[in-house]
């Protein structure tokens, strides 16, 4: 994988697990807020940022009341470790846009997690 790739593309290649093809936008947008969130927990974890904690939470409480997605949570969280550890920043904003031509991306902001230890909660 190239370092320079677009953090658009690398969540929707990180959040391929999740996805069969004939989401709508709203399941798509679903599905990466998961795959954002298991990113996220990640970087926290490894750069010990404040907002660790209350990430680890969220994830425990959800895996507890949707066992099923515990395992996602350790598919992706295993992905992360293995297939994209050489991306190290923080998603911050993931949003559908609509082209000018009409059509649909995906935009997503991230920054390097430098300076986030103190993250505001």
């Amino acid at each position: 994988m190239k370092k320079n790739r677009a953090y658009s593309d690398i969540l929707q290649d990180f959040a391929a697990p999740l996805l069969n093809g004939n989401e709508n936008t709203e399941e798509f947008l679903a599905k990466l807020k998961v795959a954002e969130l298991v990113w996220n927990y990640c970087i926290s974890e490894e750069f010990d940022l404040t907002i660790f904690p209350e990430l680890k939470k969220a994830v425990d409480e959800s895996n507890k009341r949707h066992p099923d997605m515990e395992i996602v949570f350790h598919l992706l969280k295993e992905l992360k470790k293995n297939d994209f550890d050489e991306y190290k920043n923080f998603i911050v904003k993931a949003e559908s846009r609509i082209k000018p031509d009409g059509s649909q991306t995906l935009y997503v902001e991230s920054i390097k997690p430098k300076g986030l230890k103190q993250f505001p909660l």
